[in-house]
């Protein structure tokens, strides 16, 4: 059975692509742990291409500047 879409919201005081990539990393959508494709299956809406830019960047910080793979991003 598949979920429908979820919503979730991100407090008026925190940087939003920061805590945007915390949350999707540490699985608040629903991500299985173990699988380090579960990222690349996402797909992310934004309101523009600079902030598409912006959670590209702040995933790469979250990840160590690590290779890995990121949702598709979508403005």
């Amino acid at each position: 059975m598949s979920r429908g879409p979820a919503l979730y919201t991100i407090a008026a005081g925190k940087p939003f692509v920061d805590a945007l990539a915390a949350g999707v990393m540490a699985g608040a959508l629903g991500i299985e742990a173990g699988d380090p494709l579960a990222l690349s299956r996402l797909t992310i809406l934004l309101p523009t291409r600079r902030a598409c830019r912006a959670l590209i960047e702040a995933f790469l910080r979250r990840g160590g500047g690590a290779p890995m793979p990121v949702p598709a991003l979508a403005p």
